[in-house]
């Protein structure tokens, strides 16, 4: 099993740098919330409603697409200057999804003739809005409720508007999880990069791959249980090597597959980390399954 030697890096030169560079993240992406809002404000002036648009008549779809749009620039922010999600930034995308439908209201009330800058008459207007909006469903070109729409909502048009900012933060936290989940050196202030992804066919009920937990984690013993699985198509095991670029301390992520008919069953997923000691690697064992 290879070594590195790696020092240590000083942990308050790394503090400041995570904090300036959180700092920055939470800037750019304030801009890019800034420019999706104002894209969604001239699709609704040129007659396109995106953030009103739904799925099936109930699922807010245009909210959730809105906030997708906004968490993709933070997370391209986030790979470019390497920052770890926290739940600072989960709050943040909250509190930007709030900000956002509060901003497109606006926009609708002024393009229908409110007075800019008066906010008590846009809160009355919005109020109005709200109360009066009408519950309709189009299936296969059948308007349910007539061509009017249905039911005026009420206050259920408050639960409704509600479920769009629930949509927008979904698709905002969306990105964020798989930066959440992907391998991060918190010492180095950096994202591991991806070494290999060996994947292994092997048989038996899938009680073999437990086998696997009775060995120390990374050990000569563990690939030597792997290589003692039997032979066949019904399991899959599928390894992630994660490297940091600084340190070179290691990740390999586990994950184990029920396999049907040629395919994956994604619910049967079997999911481990294991994180290597500084100066351990197993990329040549790792990459030795790569070859058989």
């Amino acid at each position: 099993m290879s070594t590195f030697d790696a020092e240590a890096p000083d942990p308050f030169t790394l503090f400041l740098r995570g904090l300036v560079l959180n700092l920055l993240s939470f800037l750019l992406t304030t801009v890019v919330f800034g420019l999706v809002v104002a894209l969604v404000v001239l699709l609704q002036r040129a007659g396109f409603d995106l953030f009103s648009l739904v799925w099936l008549g109930v699922l807010p779809i245009g909210a959730f697409v809105i906030g997708l749009f906004i968490a993709f620039g933070f997370y391209k922010i986030s790979i470019v200057l390497e920052v770890k999600p926290t739940a600072w930034t989960a709050l943040f995308s909250v509190l930007l999804a709030v900000m956002a439908a509060g901003a497109i209201h606006y926009s609708h009330y002024v393009l229908f003739g409110g007075a800019a800058g008066d906010f008590r008459t846009f809160l009355a207007w919005l109020d109005g809005t709200l109360r009066h909006m009408k519950f309709g469903v189009t299936i296969y070109g059948y308007e349910v409720g007539g061509a009017a729409g249905g039911p005026e909502m009420g206050l259920w048009g408050y639960g409704a508007a509600f479920f769009q900012v629930l949509a927008l933060a979904a698709g905002g936290l969306l990105p964020l999880a798989f930066l959440w989940e992907r391998p991060y050196c918190l010492e180095d202030r950096k994202f591991y990069k991806t070494l290999l992804k060996p994947v292994l066919r092997f048989g038996g009920s899938g009680r073999e791959a437990e086998g696997l937990r009775g060995a120390e984690e990374g050990s000569r013993g563990y690939f030597d249980k792997v290589r003692a699985l039997p032979p066949g198509d019904s399991q899959e095991l599928e390894w992630e090597l994660y490297r940091c670029p600084k340190c070179a301390k290691e990740t390999l992520v586990e994950r184990v597959f029920e396999v049907k008919e040629g395919k994956r069953v994604p619910w049967t997923i079997k999911h481990r980390v294991i994180r290597l000691a500084r100066g351990r690697s197993v990329e040549t064992e790792v990459g030795s399954f790569s070859l058989e």
